[in-house]
């Protein structure tokens, strides 16, 4: 009985009476080697990797510098609230303060330069002196200027009194201090307690009419208080 024709019939690297065939990859006759499999490229990972991670970093910053920045802004308002709060509490505590300011200098020329006998001047120690009246007076020894004066002391410390802090002006535009008479109801000097009083006369060379000018001025003292009174005889 006849085979039918193979189609491997003559080839001597086909396979005979039914073996198997031999794998393409492996070892060929006649000295030829397997062709090797083509391997996976690991470079293309590594790349999207570092991409990603490049990404990310910028990401960050900008994130950092906008957060920064909104930090400042927020820093730079608070600061500039502050200092108009400040500043409006400083105005609103310079316009209290200002009236206090402004009723001192309105207190001080509240008192005439020249007083008339009968008025009062108040010291900035709340020291109230009086010149009652201006007239003359005389004795065996002459004719005085006689100045009749009141003190009321209604400060909180003692106050002081003496002749010798006041002095008189003639007619003639002549300034005398005062001086010692003899008369028994003379002013003298002391120290008036707290709501203490006294009053005394203080008598000065002249006798000529005129307008005269009677005025205390304390010594040794820096406080600028001075009271003038003006009386014609």
């Amino acid at each position: 009985m006849t085979s039918p024709n193979s189609p491997y019939q003559g080839d001597p690297n086909q396979p005979q009476n039914g073996q198997a065939q031999p794998n393409q990859y492996q070892q060929q006759p006649n000295g030829f080697a397997a062709p090797q499999q083509p391997q996976k490229k690991k470079g293309g990972c590594l790349k999207w990797g570092a991409i990603i991670i490049g990404v990310l970093i910028v990401l960050g910053i900008i994130g950092g510098a906008l957060g920064g920045d909104s930090e400042d802004a927020d820093t730079t308002g608070s600061s500039n609230s502050s200092e108009d709060t400040g500043a409006g509490v400083g105005e609103a505590d310079a316009n209290k303060e200002a009236p206090a300011e402004e009723e001192a200098p309105a207190a001080e020329e509240a008192q005439p330069a020249e007083l008339a006998p009968g008025q009062t001047y108040t010291t900035s120690d709340n020291l109230e002196i009086t010149v009652n009246s201006v007239t003359t007076a005389s004795n065996a020894l002459g004719t005085y200027i006689a100045a009749n004066i009141t003190y009321l002391n209604n400060g909180d410390e003692p106050a002081s009194f003496n002749q010798f802090q006041w002095n008189l002006q003639t007619p003639a535009g002549v300034v005398s201090d005062s001086t010692i008479t003899g008369f028994d109801d003379a002013l003298g000097s002391g120290d008036l307690t707290p709501g203490g009083t006294v009053t005394g006369v203080v008598y000065f060379d002249g006798s000529e009419p005129g307008e005269y000018l009677v005025t205390w001025e304390p010594t040794l003292s820096f406080s600028g208080d001075k009271g003038t009174w003006k009386a014609g005889i």
